[in-house]
Protein backbone atom coordinates (compact mmCIF):
# COMPACT_ATOMS: atom_id res chain seq x y z
CA UNK A 1 0.00 0.00 0.00
CA UNK A 2 2.70 2.23 0.92
CA UNK A 3 4.27 1.24 -2.68
CA UNK A 4 1.32 2.73 -4.50
CA UNK A 5 0.95 5.85 -2.42
CA UNK A 6 4.47 6.66 -2.90
CA UNK A 7 3.76 6.12 -6.98
CA UNK A 8 0.47 8.01 -7.28
CA UNK A 9 2.25 10.94 -5.28
CA UNK A 10 5.78 10.79 -7.64
CA UNK A 11 2.78 10.32 -10.74
CA UNK A 12 1.33 13.56 -9.47
CA UNK A 13 4.57 15.61 -8.78
CA UNK A 14 5.95 14.10 -12.66
CA UNK A 15 2.55 15.81 -14.53
CA UNK A 16 2.06 18.59 -12.29
CA UNK A 17 3.92 20.85 -14.91
CA UNK A 18 2.28 19.75 -17.48
CA UNK A 19 -1.17 20.37 -16.25
CA UNK A 20 -0.30 24.06 -15.88
CA UNK A 21 1.24 24.92 -19.33
CA UNK A 22 -2.03 24.93 -21.01
CA UNK A 23 -2.42 28.11 -23.00
CA UNK A 24 -5.27 30.20 -22.27
CA UNK A 25 -7.78 30.57 -25.04
CA UNK A 26 -7.64 34.18 -26.92
CA UNK A 27 -10.56 35.98 -26.53
CA UNK A 28 -13.83 35.47 -29.15
CA UNK A 29 -13.98 37.97 -31.29
CA UNK A 30 -17.33 40.00 -31.68
CA UNK A 31 -18.39 41.91 -34.62
CA UNK A 32 -18.48 45.62 -34.18
CA UNK A 33 -20.39 46.72 -37.54
CA UNK A 34 -22.87 44.74 -39.74
CA UNK A 35 -21.48 42.92 -43.13
CA UNK A 36 -23.78 44.22 -45.06
CA UNK A 37 -22.57 47.72 -44.42
CA UNK A 38 -19.25 46.94 -44.96
CA UNK A 39 -19.65 45.27 -48.22
CA UNK A 40 -22.13 47.88 -49.34
CA UNK A 41 -19.23 50.58 -48.42
CA UNK A 42 -17.02 48.47 -50.70
CA UNK A 43 -18.92 47.60 -53.13
CA UNK A 44 -19.88 51.55 -53.56
CA UNK A 45 -16.03 52.61 -53.56
CA UNK A 46 -15.44 50.41 -56.25
CA UNK A 47 -18.60 51.41 -58.27
CA UNK A 48 -17.32 55.48 -58.03
CA UNK A 49 -14.02 54.58 -58.91
CA UNK A 50 -15.28 52.47 -62.51
CA UNK A 51 -17.83 55.72 -62.26
CA UNK A 52 -14.86 57.79 -63.00
CA UNK A 53 -12.99 55.73 -65.32
CA UNK A 54 -15.85 55.35 -67.83
CA UNK A 55 -16.95 59.21 -67.85
CA UNK A 56 -15.85 59.10 -70.62
CA UNK A 57 -14.97 56.41 -73.37
CA UNK A 58 -11.74 55.05 -72.83
CA UNK A 59 -9.19 54.74 -75.41
CA UNK A 60 -6.88 52.29 -75.25
CA UNK A 61 -7.81 48.28 -74.70
CA UNK A 62 -6.04 48.48 -71.10
CA UNK A 63 -8.39 50.79 -69.59
CA UNK A 64 -11.37 48.34 -70.64
CA UNK A 65 -9.50 45.34 -69.77
CA UNK A 66 -9.48 46.83 -66.13
CA UNK A 67 -12.67 47.36 -66.43
CA UNK A 68 -13.98 44.53 -67.06
CA UNK A 69 -12.07 42.57 -64.62
CA UNK A 70 -9.79 40.87 -67.18
CA UNK A 71 -6.66 39.39 -66.11
CA UNK A 72 -5.27 40.03 -69.84
CA UNK A 73 -5.53 42.43 -72.50
CA UNK A 74 -4.30 42.21 -76.15
CA UNK A 75 -1.45 44.40 -76.69
CA UNK A 76 -0.31 44.32 -72.89
CA UNK A 77 3.35 43.09 -72.50
CA UNK A 78 4.38 42.45 -68.81
CA UNK A 79 7.67 44.47 -68.14
CA UNK A 80 10.64 42.25 -67.25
Amino acid sequence: MRRFVLCVVAMALLFAPFAESQQPKPPRLDPVAETKLLMDGLARANFNGLGRLLKDKPADANTWGFVRGANFTPGFIIPS
